[in-house]
């Protein structure tokens, strides 16, 4: 089963790469040009920039999160599936644990949707989330939430939306980790007696500690298998760090770069999304892929150009999470919208001048489609900005040289779909492509050659000077 287990996971991964690759060689072949023509760029080049600004903005989105957190009831939730949805031996081929991967996931849209819409009191739950999703060794699903409630009224309603959504059986264990203050006012619900109505008749259930945890009892009258208990998360100074790791494990697990891991490759091959937020999960009625990039582009103008126009001073508690201070101006209106355009004003004045931060769709796009277009791009790009990069310059010569073997294959070749084949697999052009270092040194080889034509130059230029030095002395003596 380990066996089958780990092979499918290879297979996985393998594919994945397979898929990056391609996006990466598409990528080259899409040129972005801004509405003025005066600049050019590959979205190659964009995705680069984006691998270096990655850990500064995860770093500004964690801190971000904190501050949403601060003066709120706060769960962190895990749970998983029920043992008997779970992948077992008689699953011996990976579509058949593709297909057991969506049921578990679709158990846990089903969990988390009933939540959601779970009334108390004629009253739907209001409640940020972010959502992670984890394999384990075996490739079963847990999910992990951070549940963040406004105030403790909410608490009793969150708790049975979760109990009364284990009648279908369908999640086997939840973990609900809490600190002491919040586990308080927890214990009170069940010691003034917790009831909950289940078949038309009330069963009131009891919180008993167990092994160092506190277990909700008389919930298997609701049916087997059903698990939910407390951890109690200790709030001393010295342990804060290690709170802060444990709520932001799995999130940072997720956004972890430059390392493939099993959920990035399985869960993209199934099209689910690893990571989810709340619905407007700032609480700034802006789409959360706009306030990110309102949030990065904003950091630049006042730290890194310091725009005069744009008077805003944050504090150094408010660098660390720009996100969270970025959502706030959208919420006093100092940022705002209006069609694809973001702008800053300082007052509310009618005088009040007006600053475009962002302009969402700055760029025209073109893509070349055919096979070797990378040249047609680089030289387009080369136009556009009035002169060719090192590395564009390598780029343009590579796809040359892939092209003639290409082609001079071809003519020799009687099946094409096998010799395209061949071609991808093998790259016999690979020992001849052209290198950055080679390019160095190729110029470096010129320029001493040049010097030495013009070394050679000077040293015939001064001979002729001595000799016609020489001449000029000898007719002086006579």
């Amino acid at each position: 089963m380990n066996s089958l287990v780990d092979r499918y996971i290879e297979d996985s991964k393998n594919k994945f790469n397979e898929k990056n690759i391609k996006n990466k060689l598409f990528s080259q072949k899409i040129l972005f040009k801004r509405k003025n023509e005066n600049k050019a760029f590959t979205l190659s080049e964009i995705e680069d920039y984006k691998s270096k600004v990655y850990n500064a903005q995860v770093q500004s989105e964690i801190f971000s999160i904190s501050k949403i957190m601060e003066n709120k009831v706060v769960f962190f939730q895990t749970a998983t599936i029920n043992p008997s949805l779970n992948i077992t031996s008689t699953d011996r081929t990976f579509p058949l644990i593709d297909n057991k991967i969506k049921e578990q996931y679709e158990c846990f849209k089903k969990f988390h949707r009933y939540r959601k819409q779970f009334k108390f009191n004629n009253k739907k739950q209001d409640f940020k989330f972010i959502r992670v999703y984890e394999l384990t060794k075996a490739c079963n699903l847990h999910s992990h939430n951070i549940d963040i409630l406004s105030n403790t009224s909410k608490i009793e309603h969150y708790l049975k939306s979760i109990i009364h959504r284990r009648k279908s059986n369908q999640i086997a264990r939840v973990e609900l980790a809490i600190t002491k203050p919040i586990f308080q006012y927890v214990k009170e619900l069940f010691s003034n007696g917790f009831t909950i109505r289940v078949n038309n008749r009330y069963i009131q259930l009891k919180l008993i500690k167990k092994h160092g945890l506190y277990t909700i009892e008389n919930i298997n009258e609701m049916g087997k298998g059903n698990f939910i208990y407390f951890k109690i998360l200790n709030q001393e100074p010295k342990t804060q760090k290690n709170i802060t790791k444990y709520v932001f494990k799995y999130l940072l697990k997720s956004k972890t770069p430059n390392k493939i891991s099993k959920e990035m490759a399985i869960f993209s091959k199934l099209k689910i999304r690893r990571c989810q937020y709340s619905l407007d999960f700032f609480s700034c009625g802006i789409r959360k892929d706009i306030l990110y990039r309102t949030s990065s582009k904003l950091y630049n103008i006042v730290y890194k150009y310091k725009n005069e126009d744009i008077r805003l001073r944050p504090k150094t508690e408010q660098k660390k999470c720009f996100i969270f201070y970025t959502a706030k101006l959208f919420k006093r209106t100092t940022l705002f919208k209006i069609r694809n355009c973001i702008y800053y004003r300082k007052n509310f004045k009618s005088d009040a001048k007006w600053v475009e931060v962002l302009d969402t769709k700055k760029y025209s796009v073109e893509v070349f489609k055919d096979r070797f277009s990378d040249t047609q791009t680089y030289c387009e790009k080369s136009k556009i900005n009035e002169n060719m990069t090192d590395n564009d310059y390598v780029k343009m010569v590579n796809d040359f040289i892939r092209s003639i073997y290409y082609y001079t294959g071809l003519e020799n070749s009687d099946n094409i779909d096998l010799y395209d084949y061949e071609f991808v697999k093998e790259k016999p052009y690979l020992k001849d492509l052209y290198s950055i270092q080679e390019l160095k040194w190729d110029r470096e080889q010129e320029s001493r050659n040049n010097k030495n034509k013009i070394s050679i130059i000077e040293k015939k230029i001064f001979k002729n000077m001595t000799f016609n030095k020489n001449k000029i002395k000898i007719f002086n003596n006579f």
